[in-house]
């Protein structure tokens, strides 16, 4: 009998692990419209993110066919690690540490979901956004 429970426990396991969406599944969804919402604000190397001031700044490196803009973004006061990136032109470098930045910080639950919905204005879902 016991045997039968613990079996029976264990394909429950098993259905839910597979059935449920991982956290990292969840926001995905969210990581692109905020990326725009960034990008769009970019001036003067600042961006406001969830009421924090954040900082990208770049560094070009090489010459001719091997120049670099390597970058960073930070947001002071919101998380203690830095986006990083590297590219051809400032502007996909900027994406790039952005983006970085982002999933790591809905990685270490530094972004909650429910806070970047609220941040966004717009409920997002399935790529979808509505006001």
């Amino acid at each position: 009998m016991q045997g039968g429970v613990l079996a029976g426990l264990c394909v429950a396991l098993v259905a839910v692990c597979v059935h449920v969406p991982k956290p990292c599944e969840a926001y995905m969804e969210l990581v692109a419209p905020m990326l725009k919402k960034l990008t769009a604000q970019w001036n003067d190397e600042e961006m406001n993110l969830l009421d924090h001031n954040c900082h990208y700044q770049s560094t070009l490196t090489g010459s001719g066919a091997t120049q670099y803009h390597y970058g960073k973004f930070s947001c002071p006061g919101l998380a203690n690690f830095t986006g990083l990136s590297k590219a051809k032109n400032k502007f996909e470098s900027m994406v790039a540490a952005v983006k970085d930045f982002l999933l790591r910080a809905f990685k270490l639950r530094f972004i909650k979901q429910q806070d970047a919905v609220a941040w966004l204005g717009t409920k997002c879902l399935k790529g979808r956004c509505k006001e």
